[in-house]
């Protein structure tokens, strides 16, 4: 090689070295070249895991004074529903105690229209003192009273019947003494003892609830 091409040579790489942009002594990278030491690395890593801890015992702490208030929540509306429940059996019980006289009224009323439609005893007829011939009774006026009496029994006894008055239950049946009161005893054989073999008067029972007892006569 001979000098003219050295020259050229030189030419070429000063020229190349003016062209070339050495890196910033100061320690920035160019864009898009971001590259970190292990040391940094390891420094943010930690940095970030205390950061997720610390995150973590945050949120539980926040899940635990949630959970506290829904505690206190529905203990509350427990308490609410409890005293709702009060209030109700209260103010049906007052209702009850209101309207109990009027109700054994009623059946005292109903006691009545039954006995009515019960046969008379037979009385042995005389002439003494007879004075039907001077107003002879209508032979169909007793009979048209009675079934006056029995359409408006049945009335009754529908109307109770739906306010959940109902009558209990008693011939037949094995003596109840929450429901029923013996008022006498027979000595029959073809009934077993403790049973209800006839019934003095009719006892009710409003929706479950003993309104009046039965009176009863029981075999033993």
């Amino acid at each position: 090689m001979n000098r003219a091409d050295k020259e050229v040579l030189i030419d070429q790489f000063r020229t190349y070295l003016e062209q070339w942009e050495s890196p910033d002594p100061a320690g920035e990278l160019p864009p898009g070249d971001e590259r970190t030491d292990l040391y940094t690395f390891y420094i943010e890593l930690a940095a970030l895991k205390n950061e997720v801890r610390i995150e973590s015992r945050q949120l539980k702490t926040a899940l635990d004074q949630f959970r506290e208030v829904f505690e206190t929540l529905n203990a509350s509306h427990d308490q609410l529903q409890e005293s709702l429940t009060r209030e109700k059996t209260a103010r049906m019980e007052a209702g009850r105690q209101a309207i109990r006289p009027l109700l054994l009224e009623l059946l005292e009323l109903r006691d009545r229209m039954e006995a009515a439609l019960t046969p008379p005893p037979v009385v042995i007829k005389t002439n003494f003192f007879n004075f039907n011939w001077l107003c002879p009774p209508h032979p169909d006026s007793g009979q048209a009273i009675r079934e006056g009496i029995r359409m408006n029994l049945r009335r009754l006894d529908q109307i109770l019947s739906g306010q959940g008055v109902q009558p209990i239950v008693t011939v037949g049946q094995p003596l109840d003494p929450h429901h029923m009161r013996a008022t006498n005893v027979v000595n029959r054989s073809d009934v077993a003892s403790g049973i209800v073999v006839e019934e003095i008067r009719k006892g009710f029972t409003w929706d479950g609830i003993l309104v009046r007892p039965a009176e009863v006569i029981v075999n033993q």
